[in-house]
Formats: structure tokens, sequence, C-alpha cells
């Protein structure tokens, strides 16, 4: 009798083979493949003399692209399917009714090689196809663009610590959920001048982490500093992240690095989410989120909005904040709409194969890295930690850093995607008659 446990051993390395197959067995074809918005590459199961080839291309294109087959239990499988023999049908578009590419597979007419190469140049043009099918996405962001083009002009570099009073403290602190550290301050105090050129380089470090700097002159904020009981010059007080409540007193040396330190631990403590901003505001921000020694920059694609709508854009952006978070030293995140006003920037990167798509970029070493495979939390942060390693491949930008190819355009507005609809043609000769 065969021992229970060696069953169960047998039975979880099956599932895990299964779940690991790159080429799919499709049930519903319909659903699975005309229904849906990917790329797929589909073929019968009595083509079993090349199936080691679509394996490789499945393989290749795991995660970005979808390849199935389908067999006589798969429901739903269009009538034109069932006559195309040693044929290999790639979809590609919103509408798959019809195949943007049939490949003949019959054996002995190539070689595997040759049969590879024109599934990828097949893959490759499903790909164009999809992506020309937005043209009626980029209308809708052009339109959007010129509703909004004065919202688009570059942000200049703010102070990184602020000046607070009793005006816009409660805004900036009490309902602010970044970790705030504030420091109660008079003129005339010898501590507080000491203290000012620390606290400005500890702000300046922790910029891109969401930590927020408040300053106070506490002689003229008098009922802030009696608030919050200022009895010395400087008071340093700490609000963790989160919903704020009561602060407590910073309680580190004032050096620049140990108030980075201490606040990075606190950020930790807190469990504050890293929003992940939109990279909408031209060269500038690229260059402003992505400059220094040893820092990497992760630039999300993600799919157009008439894609993924707002919902799916707002589940992408929050696997993105909690990657984020775990990854805040030395990396700075930002994302753009695939496949719409970026493409000279998608280009540069080697973003050709779909959204969402994945990249880190070192402007101080003039590397990049894509990252290939499903964008899922597990695998970003696999991806990331295999730069910080050494173990994922880093190849040199194409262009350099200052040069990439950054548009300014339109801020999401949070809402979904609507298409422009195209007035009807004008028809003048109705209107003279009208006229008359």
């Amino acid at each position: 009798m065969i021992p229970p446990v060696f069953l169960l051993v047998c039975t979880t390395l099956v599932s895990l083979v299964i779940a690991s197959d790159p080429v799919i067995k499709l049930r519903d074809a319909a659903s699975e493949v005309l229904d849906s918005p990917s790329i797929w590459a589909v073929y019968p199961a009595s083509l079993s003399a090349s199936s080691h080839i679509m394996h490789a291309v499945g393989e290749l294109w795991k995660g970005i692209h979808s390849v199935g087959y389908w067999d006589e239990s798969t429901a739903n499988v269009p009538a034109s399917w069932s006559s195309t023999g040693n044929t290999v049908l790639v979809f590609g578009g919103d509408d798959k009714q019809t195949p943007v590419t049939r490949l003949d597979l019959s054996a002995g007419t190539q070689t595997d090689q040759e049969i590879y190469q024109k599934m990828m140049e097949a893959m490759d043009n499903a790909m164009h196809r999809t992506l020309q099918g937005r043209g009626e996405k980029q209308n809708h962001q052009s339109h959007q663009q010129q509703t909004h083009q004065q919202q688009s002009k570059r942000k200049t570099k703010k102070d990184a610590v602020i000046k607070m009073d009793a005006s816009n403290f409660d805004s900036l602190v009490m309902q602010n959920p970044a970790v705030v550290a504030v420091a109660f301050t008079a003129p005339w105090c010898g501590h507080c001048h000491r203290l000012e050129p620390e606290w400005r380089e500890a702000a300046e470090i922790l910029a891109k982490d969401d930590v927020v700097f408040g300053w106070v002159d506490a002689t003229v904020e008098t009922q802030l500093a009696a608030q919050y009981q200022v009895q010395g010059y400087p008071t340093i007080k700490i609000f963790p992240g989160g919903a704020k409540s009561k602060p407590y007193d910073y309680p580190a040396e004032r050096s620049a690095a140990a108030i980075v330190e201490f606040l990075l631990e606190e950020v930790e403590r807190s469990g504050v989410p890293k929003p992940v901003p939109e990279l909408h505001l031209g060269p500038s921000q690229l260059q402003e989120a992505c400059s220094g020694s040893n820092h990497l920059c992760v630039l999300a694609a993600l799919p157009h909005i008439l894609d993924s709508g707002a919902t799916g854009r707002e589940n992408y952006l929050q696997s993105l904040s909690k990657v984020a978070r775990t990854f805040r030293k030395n990396f700075s995140f930002l994302w753009f709409e695939g496949g719409s006003t970026q493409a000279d920037l998608e280009q540069a990167l080697g973003l050709t194969f779909g959204f969402p798509a994945l990249v880190a970029i070192s402007l101080d070493r003039q590397g990049l890295a894509v990252m290939h495979g499903a964008f899922r939390e597990t695998n970003v942060h696999t991806f990331l930690h295999g730069i910080t390693t050494g173990r994922q491949p880093v190849l040199p930008l194409k262009v350099q850093g200052a040069d990439l190819p950054v548009a300014t355009t339109t801020p999401w507005d949070g809402k979904d995607g609507r298409p422009v609809e195209e007035e009807d043609d004008f028809d003048l000769e109705a209107f003279l008659n009208d006229e008359m």
C-alpha cells in the first residue's frame, strides 16, 4: 500500500507543475480568448509535433501574453477554429473574431528555429495591432490634455523644511497621514541655530520618503507652543504616521544622520504607505525623483485607463505602494500611463511588450533593468531584490538620463476614462437650406 504522505507529496508536485505550465488548457474559448484584452496564440491539441515550441514561446511570454490549446472538451470553440488543422491562430487588438496571423505548422515543412521565429514575429504583430487600436484612447488623452493644459506647468523645487504656524498646522500635521517632525525654536536660541542646518539636511535626504519637517517660531506661535508643552528650545515633537494623536519628544542626537535614522525607523513602526506619484510634469520631475548617488528609480507603465478602469488602476497603485514601502531606502517610484503620451520614453526604456510593465533605472550609473514576467507584488519584490544583490542583469541606458524623452502630460483625475466621441460631419447644404 502506498503511504498517504507519499501520495500527498506527489499530488502537490503535480499541482505545482500544472500551475507553472506556460501553455494553458482552454476551458472556454469565448471567455478566455475572444473576450480577453490580452494577446493570445492558440492551437489545437492535435498539433503535438510542435508543442515543445509552443511551450518555449509560452515560457518567454509568460505573464505578458498568453499561449493556449483547445481540444474536444473546450467549450465555445468557434467553427473557424475547428478547421484550422495544423495552424496556430494569433489574436490581438480589441476585435478577436479574426486572427491577426495564421501560422501553418505542418510537419516537415520548416525547422523548429523557423517556426519559433515566425511565432515571435506573429506575437509582435499582434502587439502592434493592439497598440494601433488605441488611436481612440490617444484622442481621449489629447482632449484631456487640452482641457487641463495649465495644470501641467513644471513644479519648482520646494523648501524641504516647512514653516508652520497656527494657520497651517492642522492641515500639515494633524490631517497628514505621513510621519511629521516639528522643531519648536526661538530666534535667539544658539542650539536652534546649530540644529537648523542638520534639520534641513535631514529633510532633504528624506524628501522622497514622505516625512514632513516643520519649523515653528515658538516665540510667535505661543499658543501652539503651550498646546504641545514646549518648555525649552529647541523642542522636537514627533507625530507618528496615520491618524494623529499625542506626539512624543524626539529622543536621539540632533545630527542629520541620527535624525534620518530615527525617522526612517518611525516610518516603519507607523506602517506609513508610500504613495507612488504620477510622472506627468516632464523631465524635471524625473530628474528630481531619480537623481542621487546609488539611487534607483522604478518606473511603472500602467495600462490605459480605458483598459483597466479606475478600480483596476487603483489596485495597481496600491500594489506599487506596498512594494515602495518595503524599498524606501535608495528607491524612488513613479508611474505613467502606458501606450499613451509617453511613447518616446517607453521606446527609450525598452518597454515595447505591453502593459503593465516595470523598469528600474539609475541616472547615476546610466543603467536600466526591465522586469519580465507577471506584474505581481512578489515578482516585483524578487526583481528589485535581484538588482540590489547583483543577480538581476543591468543594461546601459540607450540615451543619457538627462536626455530621456519625458513628456509633460495631464495628470489622471482619478476617474474612469471616457472615449472621445467624434463629431458628425457638418452638412453645409442642409444648413443653407434651413436658413432659406
